[in-house]
């Protein structure tokens, strides 16, 4: 692919609208209530929202081998290793960090 003045632009003007949309969508709760209570709904869907994207990863990574008929036994291995260090450490960038480092080692290894 041969890349143009034009092709470059545009490539510039994506990157910039992606940024300005990720910053207005993290700031605006912030800017929405700056000067009254965040509503209890809120706090309890910032409080859940990490267990539902664990449990999200932990589907989308064991529903391909028993979609094929086969034992997810490194996957199992994986999250088995993520819900202890998650349940003793209480942090979620190590518990994902390690547990994806064990799968891509057991795949690669075994």
């Amino acid at each position: 692919m041969i890349l143009t003045a034009q092709t470059t632009n545009q490539i510039w003007i994506t990157i910039i609208a992606l940024c300005l949309t990720n910053f207005l969508i993290r700031a605006l709760p912030f800017i929405i209530f700056k000067n009254r209570p965040i509503p209890k709904f809120i706090i309890e869907v910032g409080n859940l929202l990490p267990y539902a994207v664990i449990i999200i990863l932990v589907v989308y990574s064991i529903k391909d081998p028993i979609l094929k008929n086969s034992f997810p036994l490194y996957e199992l291995i994986a999250v088995l290793v993520v819900a202890i260090l998650q349940y003793f450490k209480k942090n979620m960038v190590l518990s994902i960090f390690v547990g994806t480092a064990l799968y891509v080692l057991l795949v690669n290894i075994f």
